[in-house]
């Protein structure tokens, strides 16, 4: 272990090497979490698309089912 002055060094210096790989850290875990957060987005983009398609379908069907309905109690 040195001493005296060294020791100072030594420990600012394993401090520094500290809080640069705990910085490190963070920003990974922030680049991760922004690239989940991006392939969330997406993934809700593509929900949505099918949730609006099904609605449509969903309606055409019941449209059709009056105008069957209408048909049969018209003849």
């Amino acid at each position: 272990m040195p001493l005296g002055a060294d020791c100072a060094r030594y420990t600012t210096l394993s401090l520094l090497r500290r809080a640069r790989m705990h910085i490190q850290k963070l920003e990974d875990q922030e680049q991760r979490a922004r690239q989940l957060k991006e392939r969330l987005r997406s993934k809700q983009k593509s929900l949505q698309r099918q949730l609006e398609q099904l609605r449509g379908l969903a309606g055409a069907a019941e449209r059709e089912r009056l105008r069957a309905d209408s048909l049969d109690s018209s003849g």
